[in-house]
């Protein structure tokens, strides 16, 4: 009957994208693997996967954002099924890899790709500026309207209403633009072969739930990395292991070595998993060296590695990981993508607009400054403590923006003049540099469900580790959760009133906003006006950028951004879709490539860092006094690894320096 049932649904549909015609598919499909028939499932499951591809195309455009991304999480578990077979019974067969690796790129990150692509079309097209310019009108109330229901909830029905009509104008914007370019290019393992360099290999995570077919149920999510090199036609799936294992030592390892980046510690030193962490147990530690002695057999032993990584992976420092002593950023030349899709961007033309640099704004709007922060232990400056204090300048940026300014010929915008404003009517620089403070909001639930992952011996140390989340809310789920007679969440409470927190001022970015792309920004001219007055300042209005506000400006064109700020490249970690947070919210804006930061960082040893990029970014082999001419022939080299080629350049310097004073080994750049 479910041979008879796609008979008549392909008579239908034809070759047509169609709901139907796709379960008919997955359930013939389903129905031959349960009767162990593999090779009769398999040819289903990738038909279900092209035709389910040529649905998506259809209606992606035209959706809304949240309903694309229900969209894809709905036909999610088809990749799912695909996967599963593959790596049940055809994990040695290349054709049947070569297709679940092809049907991956298909799916991986879809939604980044449209909204990117609409954003592209709305910029490139004058017709549609008139709508264009109410998106973000719209998009600027929802960010302010989001921070300042938790204290006047009357507005919500105002914040409801934008939403609304948001959503409306998206796919009015949606259905008006007819070619959805980087969304509906096809990069299969045979596209790739001219987007890879010679020396070059992809390694694509994804992670999956795999299905039992016999018994009809789910297992536990595990990643799968594909495997692909320039120099050979075939693609490798390796399976890397279980998922949540996996996600819990990628937690761990992140922060050990975010707290030792301050502790002055040697790498080898026993004691860089402080009290003040989450316990490194012997079993996490191995996890991590156990999933490269699964990769680097099937990698070649030098060259450039394109991770494109999935879910915790995302936020994974991979150049930190040893083998054999030696750190894989310094065997690697690594760079980070969310899909292979992403080489595409690498083939567009460069914009010829002047370079754009935002550095050290008066947070305080011309008002007197509060006292600084400082790391606990090393006394540090930090360039960002959002833990109820006000955002402080950072008089060392100052010097950073001109610096650059001087080596480009262009002004740079700073004091009170770096405002939101300014910033939100980029055109296409072909260079972006932001100085600032960045800030990266947990949501209420991520400190909660660490809790309940954890052993119990781990807890006080989590949460004296992340205090600056235990906020009133915080506090009163476990009030509310303790008073119902849970004798596990009264300890986790008891620990929480050990911890001696300072008190907070009333913060606006203490109240964590729903949206993802709204708890992560950078803040500007102003910022500290609207954190702590609730209200926008006429001049410098929030003095916040978030992420979804970045969504709105046009770097289509812009070759590099960088943001020299703490924690932009951490937000809320998804499957298939990236990291929400500026990352992903500068990507769908146009910029090829973005650098970012996973940690908490020093200015000062940030900013010598940044000089050192910037003066090997303008051309390590030039003599200082030809910087600025340099500059201006800047643009003319579209060609799209020209900053591959500047950072190995960089790494040869590195490595033969000029000054006869050498650097020492532990000052590898983070």
């Amino acid at each position: 009957m479910y041979d008879r049932a796609l008979q008549i649904r392909e008579e239908l549909f034809g070759v047509t994208g169609h709901p139907d015609l796709v379960n008919a598919y997955i359930s013939l499909a389903l129905s031959y693997a349960q009767q162990q028939q593999p090779a009769k499932a398999l040819p289903l499951f990738q038909q279900a996967i092209e035709v389910g591809n040529k649905l998506l195309a259809n209606i992606l455009a035209a959706s809304d954002r949240q309903r694309r991304l229900q969209d894809l999480e709905r036909f999610y578990p088809h990749l799912e099924y695909l996967l599963s077979l593959t790596q049940q019974y055809f994990a040695d067969e290349p054709i049947a890899v070569t297709a679940a690796f092809n049907a991956v790129l298909s799916r991986k990150a879809k939604a980044t790709a449209t909204e990117a692509s609409l954003s592209q079309a709305m910029h490139q097209q004058p017709e549609l500026a008139a709508e264009l310019q109410q998106l973000k009108s719209y998009q600027k109330d929802i960010s302010a309207l989001s921070y300042q229901i938790a204290n006047q909830p009357e507005l919500k029905h105002r914040l409801s209403d934008l939403l609304r009509r948001r959503k409306d104008l998206e796919r009015k914007l949606g259905s008006s633009i007819p070619a959805i370019k980087l969304a509906q290019q096809v990069v299969d393992r045979q596209a790739l072969t001219g987007l890879l360099p010679d020396d070059a290999f992809l390694v694509e995570f994804v992670r999956y739930d795999p299905f039992d077919f016999i018994d009809r149920q789910w297992q536990p999510a595990r990643y799968l990395a594909f495997v692909v090199r320039a120099d050979n036609a075939g693609v490798t799936a390796i399976d890397c292991g279980a998922a949540a294992e996996l996600d819990l030592a990628i937690d761990k390892f992140r922060r050990a070595h975010a707290d030792h980046h301050f502790s002055g510690e040697s790498s080898g030193s026993g004691d860089m998993f402080r009290s003040t962490t989450p316990t490194v147990t012997p079993n996490h530690r191995q996890v991590l060296p156990e999933l490269l002695d699964r990769l680097l057999p099937h990698l070649p032993p030098t060259g450039t590695c394109y991770l494109a990584s999935d879910s915790h992976f995302q936020v994974l420092p991979f150049h930190l990981l040893k083998t054999e002593g030696e750190y894989l950023g310094d065997r690697y030349r690594l760079h980070h993508l969310t899909t292979a899709r992403d080489l595409l961007r690498h083939e567009l033309e460069t914009s010829t607009n002047d370079p754009m640099i935002f550095a050290d704004p008066d947070y305080d709007g011309g008002m007197t400054s509060t006292a600084r922060s400082v790391h606990p232990k090393t006394g540090l400056q930090l360039s960002d403590r959002l833990d109820g204090k006000p955002f402080e300048r950072l008089p060392i940026n100052r010097l950073l923006g001109e610096s650059i300014s001087k080596a480009y010929g262009v002004p740079y915008y700073n004091d009170l003049a770096a405002t939101v404003d300014r910033l939100e009517r980029l055109n296409a620089p072909r260079l972006l540099v932001v100085a600032t403070h960045g800030f990266t909001i947990p949501a209420l639930t991520d400190l909660i469900v660490t809790l309940q992952k954890c052993p119990e011996a781990e807890e006080e140390g989590i949460l004296r580790d992340r205090s600056s989340e235990i906020t009133p809310e915080f506090r009163a789920f476990w009030q509310q959760q303790a008073d119902k007679g849970n004798e596990w969440c009264q300890s986790i409470l008891t620990k929480i009133d050990r911890i001696s927190l300072e008190p907070q001022h009333q913060d606006r970015l203490a109240q964590s906003a729903a949206d993802p792309m709204l708890r992560s920004g950078i803040a500007l001219a102003g910022a500290n006006i609207w954190r702590f007055q609730g209200q926008e300042d006429p001049e410098f209005g929030k003095g916040v950028v978030f992420a979804d506000d970045i969504t709105q400006w046009n770097l289509w064109g812009n070759e590099l951004s960088i943001l020299i700020t703490c924690v932009s490249g951490l937000g809320e970690v998804s499957s298939n879709e990236g990291v929400f947070g500026l990352r992903r919210a500068l990507a769908i804006a146009g910029a090829k490539y973005v650098i970012s930061s996973l940690w908490n960082i020093p200015t000062k040893p940030s900013v010598l860092l940044m000089n050192k990029f910037f003066e090997f970014y303008q051309s390590a082999d030039q003599p200082p006094h030809s910087r600025s001419s340099r500059c201006s022939d800047l643009s003319s080299q579209h060609h799209p690894r020209r900053i591959e080629e500047n950072l190995d350049r960089s790494r040869n310097h590195r490595r033969t320096p000029r000054r006869s004073r050498p650097r020492p080994e532990s000052h590898r750049p983070r």
